[in-house]
């Protein structure tokens, strides 16, 4: 089977309600990129489901600058932060560690807000721009409560 044909297969399991949105994403990392997904450990995992007991995902505004058409994509997962930008051609996807999250910052307009993640790896910041300034908070505490409430190993 091909390449074509796998995706194929895996978004009609996503479409008949087999499968969630997560689990496609992680098929589809698998078959595209043939890379394991990153994952925490067995205890970890368990902290994290008590904090976070199913995954969030976060889409900004259409009405924001850049996302009219392709809107920026926040998950906030039990292994992970996602983050998701879509285009003409192709698409960025970064999955983030908790352990490497290094700092979250708020930036709040009048009625929009962006959310700034980075990272202790010394790679480029994530920044969602045109969260809900609700949305945004909302994030930055999911996040802030995964870190302080797991023990890392």
């Amino acid at each position: 089977m091909n390449i074509a044909d796998e995706l194929k297969k895996l978004a009609d399991l996503r479409a008949q309600g087999i499968i969630n949105e997560h689990d496609f994403e992680i098929g589809k990392r698998k078959i595209l990129y043939d890379s394991p997904v990153p994952q925490c450990t067995r205890d970890t995992q368990a902290q994290i489901a008590k904090i976070l007991p199913k995954p969030v995902t976060f889409i900004a505004s259409r009405w924001t600058t850049g996302n009219l058409y392709f809107p920026d994509m926040l998950t906030v997962d039990n292994d992970a932060i996602i983050y998701k930008k879509s285009a003409i051609v192709g698409s960025k996807e970064e999955h983030i560690n908790y352990k490497s999250v290094a700092s979250v910052k708020l930036k709040s307009g009048l009625i929009f807000a962006d959310l700034i993640i980075e990272t202790s790896g010394g790679s480029q910041s994530i920044v969602i721009r045109g969260l809900s300034k609700q949305d945004a908070q909302t994030a930055s505490e999911l996040i802030r409560k995964v870190q302080e409430g797991v023990t890392w190993t």
